[in-house]
């Protein structure tokens, strides 16, 4: 069979006649000489036949036949109108004990749902389920402040569909999460994930959460994310970094591993650049050097491996937004397709009483299609053409967040690959 240069063969320039290939689909990276590597590109029946079976392999010679854009874009399909899997963000309030400077939400009512809505955001998410599993994703403000409408609709859901098919998480500060919430947390709500943000050590983390009366925040969000952990509740710990603080989130990972949180096994870590759609604040990232430095010291710190610091990671799907199955469930009942968008009224796409109603921001946010320039991208498995809310304006934040700077997060992998002389697939 005649193969030809895979179109998701990225290339990047290497040292000593050598030129770097990552293929964004098979996520495959490997070093090749230049001649080769022309041969690849022009004509790759000229190269060596171990030669060629290993780039066949690997994913960087296709079958001639294939077109790997509609490939890409019928995996995309699926997923945005897939029968799997839903989603429903419900927003318990939209009160929050922080006031960090960079959240979208800004200064949102303080508005709270009540339990007759928590009864029929229960009984619309029971009536219209017939996924296999749905993810259920606690969100405000901050989801603890009020916890009556999560036990009622937890309670509800596990009655009526039991623990297998629903799989809760909950993003939060966890500045509430003393004991009795964590007992609700394991045995009430059954929750299987919590996303907690850290922006720095004690003292740049209190001064950017700025919190209403907690005491001591810093030190008891670390010992509320040991006690989580210790009810075997997954920890996901997002360092959300700018130019300002990224050192100090350096400091932070380094007094992260002394407190022995790179041994737990339920605990994992990312970073991700500050961006807000507040016209009253910039965004205040740089990108390249930022990145790396935490990148770089949660290698040192044993939180991630150089394949895992260094991997751009393919999607399915642009975003939860997307899906045709993922809902923001407001306090209100009202519901919506993504938190960036539900401050604008026309979003609304209906509400828990009627359901979908306004099928035609339905239709908006669950295009399949993308735009022209991402159509064409060699790398549209990694982003899937992006945040849709970035494509309808709601935020910069687009496209994957190393774009900028790709070359050199690859060479950075190609380079302790060769330091340690292990080959990926």
């Amino acid at each position: 069979m005649k193969h030809k240069a895979s179109v998701f063969n990225y290339y990047f320039a290497l040292d000593n006649g050598m030129t770097g290939i990552f293929n964004t689909l098979s996520g495959s990276i490997i070093g090749l000489p230049d001649d080769d590597c022309e041969k690849l590109k022009n004509d790759s029946s000229a190269l060596k036949q171990n030669i060629q079976d290993s780039l066949i392999s690997k994913g960087f010679l296709v079958p001639y036949v294939l077109n790997e854009y509609d490939a890409v874009h019928m995996k995309r399909i699926k997923s945005i109108l897939n029968n799997d899997v839903s989603f429903y963000r419900i927003l318990t309030t939209l009160d929050c004990n922080a006031r960090c400077f960079y959240c979208y939400e800004g200064k949102s009512r303080a508005e709270y749902m009540d339990l007759s809505v928590a009864e029929q955001t229960a009984k619309f998410i029971i009536d219209h389920i017939n996924e296999r599993r749905c993810i259920l994703q606690w969100f405000g403000g901050e989801p603890l402040m009020n916890t009556k409408v999560i036990d009622l609709i937890s309670g509800m859901l596990r009655e009526n569909l039991g623990d297998e098919k629903i799989r809760p998480v909950m993003i939060t500060n966890a500045s509430l999460a003393d004991d009795e919430i964590i007992g609700k947390m394991k045995d009430a709500w059954n929750l299987y994930l919590l996303q907690i943000t850290l922006d720095g050590t004690s003292e740049e983390y209190n001064r950017r959460k700025n919190y209403i009366s907690v005491k001591n925040p810093f030190e008891l969000v670390i010992e509320n994310i040991k006690n989580v952990l210790r009810a075997g509740i997954k920890v996901s710990l997002r360092l959300n970094y700018d130019k300002n603080n990224y050192l100090n989130l350096c400091e932070l990972v380094e007094y992260l591993k002394s407190e022995g949180l790179n041994r737990e096994e339920n605990f994992t870590i990312y970073s991700y650049p500050v961006f807000s759609i507040r016209q009253d604040v910039t965004p205040n990232v740089s990108g390249k050097e930022e990145w790396f430095a935490i990148q770089r010291a949660l290698m040192k710190n044993e939180f991630l491996s150089p394949k895992e610091a260094f991997a751009l990671r393919t999607r399915r799907v642009q975003c939860y937004g997307c899906s045709s199955k993922s809902f923001i469930v407001m306090p209100n009942g009202e519901l919506f397709k993504c938190t960036l968008s539900m401050k604008n009224p026309s979003e609304r796409v209906g509400d828990i009483w009627n359901g979908i109603t306004n099928y035609e921001v339905m239709g908006k946010w669950c295009d399949t299609s993308v735009t022209e320039n991402c159509a064409a991208c060699c790398f549209l498995p990694i982003c899937q053409g992006g945040c849709r809310a970035g494509v309808f304006d709601y935020t910069s934040d687009l496209c994957f967040p190393q774009k900028n700077f790709v070359d050199d997060v690859l060479r950075e992998r190609i380079k302790y690959l060769n330091a340690s002389g292990k080959k990926e697939n």
